[in-house]
């Protein structure tokens, strides 16, 4: 095998750590805005809603106090860790807290955590054990004997990251078994048409070239199944690496025109950038080729060289990761995992599922928060105009944020009747304008086999609808 197979230069985990450290910031700083609605007593959530297992409490420190200024003082701990993280001093330190915090954060409420959340925790879990602070940081100001050690770099941490972002292409592909996937070839068009994730780019895309994305459905499996190849293959690794990472920037990016999602496809995208190999690094971060002098080993930075008990814990969390994926897996039978096996991958959020528009893409609903003013006139707050109404709003999402879109969403496929209450409750109660919520109300809206819209059927989440049977 090459020697620089499943390796990473330093200069790209540099760039790892930069970008890490902006995404976490950039959650933090959501949370931080939405403090009262997501993670306080005072929002849509109480602690006494939350199901918390034993084996997450000691993970969530939210969960100590229902005060929203509680809640920021430990966002902002947060935060000063991320900062840490982004300018290389104290990083590994830095790492542990901010995953710690984050972690923390989206157990409070992981109605609001999508699979952007699940991503960076994982990134921060294994970047744990990566040299990230060996380039372009104060550590290294600080060190200036680690210029000399080479930029290719491979251990079992560069081994982890390569294989975790080929796990996610791998089981999103193997998870997109719904016939719009795999018989009728027609799943980006419903994608693109469905109000849950649509934007007002996507609609365009859906009403003016419906054909063409139809066709898109067989690149779009071609593309997320070859990708793994691309990323572990041993055989041109460098050549293969530069070309999934040209591909993966223009489908990720070109996804978040097209979906919202959060943070997701720009994080995607955003980390293909780590695998880009050597050559490419040297040629936008040009310098004198390191010599590898001896450099003492205390002196070395932070997971440039795993102990033993170290390379064990790896090898046994990725064993874990890989068992998680192939237990989301329906065929030829879904694989449970037992207890105390999950505890362990729940406590070190290891659990990872990448159902991603699978095994269908989401079908068309939106969402409706009525209110009445002082004269009785009936208004829908989640529309622009206010107007009552079951014609389907442009992108309905794009009226919220992402972390409300989440929630909302939660409310339809969880079931969860504190959740549906909370939410009521929040609008009734935060609202100024002089009316009064009556209704939280779920539209879903279904095509028939020539793509024409049927009628929109209306579902009142809360309160719930008491049904009277009536006995002749």
């Amino acid at each position: 095998m090459p020697k620089d197979w499943l390796s990473l230069d330093l200069r790209a985990l540099a760039y790892l750590r930069v970008v890490l450290a902006l995404f976490v910031l950039a959650d933090f700083g959501n949370a931080l805005l939405n403090v009262g609605a997501f993670y306080s007593d005072q929002g849509i959530l109480p602690r006494a809603a939350v199901a918390i297992a034993p084996s997450q409490l000691p993970f969530s420190v939210f969960m100590g106090s229902g005060s929203a200024e509680v809640q920021v003082i430990w966002i902002l701990f947060g935060m000063v860790c991320s900062l840490l993280v982004l300018l290389g001093t104290y990083t590994r330190t830095g790492i542990f807290w901010a995953w710690f915090i984050l972690a923390s954060l989206h157990i409070r409420n992981h109605y609001a955590a999508d699979r952007g959340a699940i991503m960076l925790e994982l990134m921060l879990f294994w970047g744990f054990f990566l040299p990230l602070e060996a380039r372009a940081s104060l550590a290294a100001r600080r060190n200036p004997g680690w210029a000399a050690l080479p930029n290719q770099f491979r251990s079992l941490g560069t081994v982890a990251f390569l294989v975790q972002i080929a796990l996610v292409y791998i089981f999103t592909t193997a998870l997109k078994n719904g016939p719009e996937w795999a018989l009728e070839g027609n799943a980006p068009l419903i994608a693109c048409r469905s109000a849950q994730v649509s934007t007002p780019y996507s609609e365009w895309l859906a009403a003016t070239i419906p054909n063409l994305l139809k066709e898109a459905n067989a690149p779009v499996l071609t593309f997320e199944a070859v990708m793994p190849l691309l990323i572990l293959c041993p055989i041109a690794h460098n050549r293969l690496r530069l070309l999934a990472v040209a591909v993966s920037l223009l489908f990720h990016l070109h996804n978040t025109l097209v979906f919202k999602l959060g943070y997701f496809p720009l994080m995607n995208a955003a980390f293909s950038l780590v695998m880009l190999p050597g050559p490419f690094w040297s040629r936008i971060w040009p310098g004198k080729d390191p010599s590898d002098p001896k450099v003492p080993a205390d002196s070395l930075p932070a997971g440039y060289r795993l102990s033993t008990m170290a390379t064990g814990w790896l090898i046994l969390c990725l064993i874990y990761c890989l068992f998680c994926n192939v237990k989301t897996c329906p065929r030829p039978r879904k694989t449970k995992i037992p207890e105390p096996i999950r505890s362990f991958g729940k406590a070190f959020r290891l659990e990872q599922s990448w159902e991603l528009f699978s095994p269908s893409p989401p079908n068309d609903l939106w969402f409706r928060m009525l209110a009445v003013d002082a004269e009785g006139h009936e208004y829908d707050l989640l529309r622009p105009d206010l107007k009552v109404s079951l014609d389907r709003p442009r992108a309905p999402m794009s009226q919220v944020s992402h972390l409300w879109q989440m929630v909302l969403l939660n409310t339809v496929y969880f079931e969860d009747r504190d959740l549906r209450h909370g939410v009521f409750e929040y609008w009734k109660n935060h609202l100024h304008r002089g009316l009064t919520v009556t209704k939280y109300q779920v539209v879903t809206r279904d095509f028939d086999e020539q793509d024409r819209p049927l009628s929109p059927v209306v579902r009142t989440l809360w309160p719930p609808e008491h049904r009277v049977q009536v006995t002749l």
